[in-house]
This record gives C-alpha cells, sequence and structure tokens, in this order.
C-alpha cells in the first residue's frame, strides 16, 4: 500500500508538471502569435475609400522624412516597420514607382513599430537619428537591406551608422539620449488614430492601401490621382 501511495503520489507530480510545462508553452505560444496579428493583417491588400474615420485631420508629412518632390499632386504616406517583411518588399515597389512618376509623386515615411521587444523601435530611432545628420534614407535602406540582422542592442545600430559619412559621437548620443523617441511614438499614435492597424500600410492622397502591394496596383490609384488633379 504504501508503495502505491508513493507511485501515485509520484504519478500525481508528474502529471502536474506536464500541465505546468503545457501552460508555459501555450502562454509562449499565444505571445508569438499576437505578436504576429498585425502582419497577418498587413497581407491583406485593398484599396479604396480612405480607412480615416470622419472629421480628422489629413495625416501629416511635418517633421517627417520625405522623399522626392514635396509638392508633388500625388503624396503616398506610408506607416512601415523597419522590422516587417512585407514593408521590406515594398522598398522596390516605391523605387520602381518614383522611376515611373518622377517629380509627380512623393514618399511620406511615418513610423509604425509593431514588434513587442525594442528591436522596431531602436530602428526606428537609429533612422531619425541619421535623419538629424541628413541621412534618413540612406539609413532607411540600410535598415531594410540587414532586416534580419536587426537586433534589441544598440550597438548594431552604430555598427550600421559607420557605413555612412555620419559624425559618430552625435548618432551615439542620439541613440542612447532616445532623442528622436517622441516623435517616433507621435506616428504610431496617429496612425492608430487614422485607422492603421498593421503594416505596411499606405495612404495615397488620402486612399488606404494596406498591406504589400504591386507597382502595377499602386500606378492605378497613382494614374487616377494625377487624372483628378488635371481636372480639378
Amino acid at each position: 500500500d504504501q508503495k502505491q501511495d508513493k507511485f501515485g503520489q509520484i504519478l500525481f507530480a508528474i502529471i502536474v508538471f506536464v500541465l505546468v510545462a503545457t501552460n508555459i508553452r501555450l502562454t509562449f505560444t499565444v505571445s508569438q502569435l499576437s505578436t504576429r496579428v498585425d502582419n497577418i493583417f498587413a497581407h491583406v491588400v485593398e484599396t479604396g475609400n480612405p480607412i480615416q474615420p470622419g472629421n480628422l485631420p489629413p495625416i501629416s508629412s511635418e517633421n517627417s522624412a520625405i522623399r522626392g518632390n514635396p509638392a508633388a499632386p500625388v503624396q503616398i504616406v506610408e506607416f512601415s516597420d523597419f522590422t516587417c517583411p512585407y514593408c521590406a518588399q515594398n522598398v522596390p515597389v516605391l523605387e520602381a514607382l518614383f522611376e515611373q512618376y518622377g517629380s509627380q509623386i512623393s514618399v511620406v515615411y511615418r513610423h509604425f513599430p509593431l514588434s513587442r521587444d525594442y528591436t522596431a523601435l531602436l530602428a526606428a530611432e537609429a533612422a531619425e537619428c541619421a535623419g538629424e545628420q541628413e541621412y534618413f534614407w540612406e539609413m532607411h535602406d540600410l535598415l531594410f537591406a540587414n532586416q534580419s540582422n536587426l537586433s534589441s542592442d544598440v550597438s548594431m545600430y552604430i555598427q550600421l551608422a559607420r557605413e555612412l559619412p555620419l559624425d559618430e559621437i552625435e548618432f551615439v548620443a542620439c541613440m542612447t539620449d532616445h532623442r528622436t523617441r517622441d516623435k517616433i511614438l507621435h506616428d504610431l499614435s496617429e496612425g492608430q488614430m487614422h485607422g492603421v492597424r498593421g503594416t505596411p500600410t499606405f495612404f495615397v492622397n488620402g486612399h488606404a492601401v494596406i498591406g504589400f502591394t504591386s507597382v502595377s496596383r499602386f500606378s492605378l490609384l497613382v494614374d487616377e490621382m494625377l487624372a483628378n488633379d488635371l481636372y480639378e
């Protein structure tokens, strides 16, 4: 009887251990899934009416990095995350649009860091700190080119910065002081206010384009905007 009781206690302990381990694994899995919800959402591509709620002001481009002609008739506001694979896939698409439309379009970069760790936020800070020295887009391209190596280690971004003609002391000070974090969090807040839930999300003259989008699909919308501008 004592042996049976001891065996029963051991069996009970094993069952409890398995249940606890399973619960921990499920909790970790749920956490992983929650971090990917926005990326799954971003995979859905749609164009059409603006998703921003009524009575909200237009999305601002003030104090944001702008590529192309600031006075272009078609402005593409991009909410993006340097750790988002769909955002990386859209980089060559936007380059192709510039080749096709030249000074008729501009791209405004707004930050929307999604990941639960500090990687996306630090990457955004690296771009903005480089931007303080007029090298935002060069760092933007470096970050996407090295996306698989991005981490929550500040030294990684300092190493990337050495590939650009930056004042390293100034860049390091900007990163360690988190001088641009408020601006990035403001972008995130404004994006949420305008209905952004995943990356990339674009607003082409206010019309939403969600997720990875081909050159041809962008072109249809840009051509429509240019035609409207011509007849207004």
